[in-house]
C-alpha cells in the first residue's frame, strides 16, 4: 500500500506527536508499506517547519527532515504533470504526486481537498485514490485487520 501525507499530517507526526498518528507510524515501519514523497511537498514542510509558531529550533527541523527521508520513498515528479484545479494550488502537489506515484490514499485534514474529495475521485482516478482523514484511515485499518 502506497500513501501519501499532507503537510498537515506530517506537522500531527513530528510536532504535534498527535496519538490519531500512532496506527499510521506502526503501518509504515512494514516493509510492504509505503510513504511517497517528492521535492515540492518536502519543501513546503521545511518551510512550514521553519514557521516561528513552532518554535523548532534549526537541529530539530533538520532532524525532522531526516526522519521523513528515511520514513519516505522518494517519487521524481519531474516531468509528471496533470491538469488539476484546486482551490488552493498549493494543494495540487499533494494530490498529483498522490495520483502520479499510484498511491491508494492522500491522508489530509485539508477541507477543501476533502471536501472536494468526490470530484477528483470521479474525474482523475483511475487508481483508486481515497482521500480521507488519519482518523478515517485508522478505522479502515482496523477492518482490515480483523
Amino acid at each position: 500500500m502506497r500513501i501519501v501525507l499532507d503537510t498537515n499530517i506530517w506537522l500531527d507526526w513530528f510536532v504535534f506527536n498527535d496519538p490519531t498518528i500512532n496506527t499510521l507510524k506502526t503501518w509504515s515501519t512494514k516493509p510492504e508499506n509505503t510513504i511517497v514523497i517528492d521535492g515540492a511537498c518536502k519543501q513546503e514542510l521545511i518551510s512550514v517547519l521553519a514557521y516561528e509558531k513552532f518554535q523548532l529550533n534549526t537541529s530539530h527541523q533538520i532532524e525532522i527532515a531526516s526522519n521523513v527521508d528515511r520514513i519516505c520513498e522518494a517519487y521524481n515528479s519531474d516531468g509528471a504533470s496533470l491538469e488539476l484545479w484546486c482551490k488552493d494550488p498549493a494543494d495540487e502537489k499533494f494530490l498529483r504526486l498522490a495520483i502520479n506515484s499510484e498511491s491508494d490514499f492522500l491522508l489530509t485534514k485539508d477541507w477543501d481537498l476533502l471536501k472536494r474529495k468526490n470530484y477528483w475521485i470521479k474525474n482523475f482516478n483511475q487508481r483508486n485514490l481515497k482521500i480521507t482523514t488519519p482518523l478515517s484511515w485508522n478505522k479502515q485499518q482496523s477492518q482490515f485487520e480483523q
